[in-house]
């Protein structure tokens, strides 16, 4: 059975200043900041979205040649996982 995936946001790419802004190959889907925004009727704040956001920034430049390669996920584990392993304070994070 196939389907059809129909894009309702683009997570956006950052500009020169680092703000989030829409990704220019998805012109027409809004941010997953601009879809929060109408959703709520605010900005997010907090720790979760800050989090989100930097995580967001430093994966930024990886995100899109992911996906080209054949073990996206080993990529997603060396880039990502096993440094925020290494500078967790937390002494279980595999749990």
């Amino acid at each position: 059975m196939q389907g059809i995936a129909i894009p309702i946001y683009s997570m956006g790419i950052l500009n020169n200043k680092g703000e989030l802004i829409r990704d220019p190959q998805f012109p027409e889907l809004p941010t997953i900041l601009a879809v929060y925004t109408s959703l709520e009727g605010r900005k997010p704040t907090g720790d979760h979205w800050n989090n989100l956001f930097s995580l967001f920034s430093v994966a930024f430049g990886v995100q899109k040649f992911w996906w080209y390669l054949n073990h996206p996920l080993k990529i997603l584990l060396i880039v990502i996982i096993l440094p925020l392993k290494k500078c967790s304070p937390i002494r279980n994070i595999n749990k």
